[in-house]
């Protein structure tokens, strides 16, 4: 078989394999659903259930699905060593979002295998992989191949934004993984651990509403404004969330600090107020500590939210930009550099602060700036994914023990580490 021709049935081979593990993953959430609803009566298989038993959880199980397969093309793109090779410049040289997807939309590899996916979706029957949906159109008056008619015509589109998307966020995945120098990526565990969890999903999830549905109906029961109360008390413990967590880090850090001070024999001043700073900062240093007859006035700044970007300007302005986004990968081990933060998209390997798809942005500003005798100590406890030094429009990435203007800077467990090693000034 020529290259060319051996490289087409690849194409064909990756489309059907896609498509195969989808609808086995359905298929079996499909007959979990059936013997689900059997044993909540006392019929045997075979007799006609109600309707109404199985119309939630296909509901749900409709809802999850694109996000299944948009796991899935995902994962073979990752591994797309074919695309990888034709299209892929290097990490140094990849190009905007808009360039890669316009090198995507060129490539002829990526249309073989969209254009099976999308004639299997079509010459198959709708039972096979999108039965919930099937079975949530079934009960019009409209004839058979009408209603699959207009669920194609739902389907294709969707399936052909989810594998535009994720074949571009695979070359953000390459890039992560060459600057990281990780092997490449092998498809068993991961392929197994993506089917395993929305499996669980697609048998989980509607049970759960269910219970969660059929617990607010009791308190609509009881009140309506016992269910807004519940209601606003998640929002709320969803916002509360990140500070409780910075809370806890923070919490963390004063105790070592105490700790390695005591073990080491070095001198601590009281620390004002450890805890505001996490919501508020307050004038001067929180504390000093005289260590290796050095004394090092310290300052407390706390970056409660991980996903945000920080840059410290040597003038002692905190700039935290918020970017609200899709993230294509959310954690992965890279953040985007310092021409990110004045609103381009270049890459550059270091922290874990990565957001894709920005839809907008602000920056908050706080003044940290403090005076004090001996080297100035700034301590940033918790830390975000990516730190830099400089400004919103201007700025470097930067690591702990890094110089801004007239303060070393340094994450809580880097200062400890220092303060014992006595090269903080170093």
């Amino acid at each position: 078989m020529q290259p060319k021709a051996l490289s087409v049935a690849m194409r064909v081979f990756r489309a059907v394999m896609i498509y195969l593990i989808f609808a086995a993953v359905t298929s079996l959430s499909l007959l979990f659903t059936v013997f689900f609803s059997y044993s909540l009566t006392d019929r045997p298989l075979g007799d006609q259930l109600e309707l109404a038993m199985f119309q939630y959880p296909f509901i749900i199980q409709t809802a999850v699905t694109p996000f299944l397969l948009g796991s899935l093309i995902r994962l073979f793109a990752e591994r797309d060593t074919l695309i990888k090779k034709t299209l892929y410049p290097g990490a140094e040289h990849l190009g905007s979002p808009k360039q890669i997807l316009r090198s995507v939309v060129t490539c002829r590899y990526f249309w073989i295998q969209l254009g099976t996916l999308a004639l299997l979706l079509c010459a198959l029957p709708m039972e096979i992989g999108f039965y919930p949906l099937h079975f949530l159109f079934s009960h019009t008056v409209l004839p058979h191949m009408a209603k699959k008619a207009i669920l194609i015509a739902c389907l294709i589109p969707m399936l052909l934004g989810i594998s535009l998307w994720q074949q571009t966020a695979a070359f953000y995945t390459w890039q992560a993984d060459e600057m990281a120098r990780r092997p490449d990526r092998s498809f068993p565990l991961p392929l197994l651990g993506v089917s395993g969890f929305y499996l669980l999903c697609l048998l989980l999830l509607p049970p759960v509403l269910t219970a969660l549905l059929a617990a607010f109906s009791f308190l609509a029961g009881i009140s309506f404004s016992l269910v807004g109360a519940v209601i606003a008390a998640l929002v709320l413990l969803l916002v509360l969330l990140r500070y409780l967590r910075a809370l806890r880090i923070r919490r963390t850090f004063l105790k070592n600090l105490r700790q390695r001070c005591e073990k080491c024999g070095f001198s601590l001043s009281s620390i004002r107020r450890p805890y505001r700073s996490v919501l508020r900062i307050r004038g001067g240093a929180d504390f000093t500590v005289t260590a290796n007859g050095k004394t090092y006035p310290c300052k407390l700044l706390a970056a409660p939210s991980r996903g945000n970007a920080m840059a410290l300007s040597p003038e002692g302005i905190a700039y935290v930009i918020h970017v609200i986004g899709l993230r294509i990968r959310p954690g992965r081990g890279m953040h985007l550099s310092a021409e990110f933060l004045g609103g381009a998209r270049n890459v550059l390997g270091g922290a874990r602060w990565y957001t894709h798809m920005e839809l907008f942005r602000f920056t908050t500003k706080t003044d940290f700036s403090f005076e004090g005798e001996g080297q100035r100590v700034l301590i940033v406890n918790p830390v975000p994914y990516a730190l830099f030094a400089g400004t919103e429009k201007h700025a470097q990435p930067i690591d702990n023990g890094e110089r801004v203007g007239p303060y070393k800077v340094f994450a809580g467990s880097a200062f400890l580490n220092a303060l014992e090693r006595d090269c903080i000034e170093k």
